[in-house]
């Protein structure tokens, strides 16, 4: 399956996502150190996400520690990766 990265559909809605997900965990620190087990997630690594997207292997924890959903997270493609989401939505 091909890396896709995607935050939101347009430019404008991907600043304001990554803002409403640094100031859901507190602050761009405050997420870097929730994420990271043993300090590598940096807070330049998570800033980074503004431009590149938040990669589909850290989305579950970002929802974990936002509350903000895969779903929003990766409005495109989420379903690729998280398929039983797309299932329970199908049979809710």
């Amino acid at each position: 399956m091909p890396y896709r990265i995607a935050l939101a559909s347009d430019a404008m809605d991907h600043e304001t996502l990554f803002r409403e997900v640094v100031e859901a965990a507190g602050g761009l620190t405050e997420l870097a150190n929730k994420l990271s087990d043993s300090g590598t997630i940096t807070p330049q690594r998570v800033s980074n996400w503004r431009s590149t997207g938040v990669p589909p292997a850290m989305c579950k924890r970002v929802e974990a520690v936002t509350g903000i959903s895969v779903r929003r997270l990766r409005p495109d493609d989420w379903a690729d990766y998280w398929p039983e989401a797309a299932t329970t939505t199908a049979t809710a």
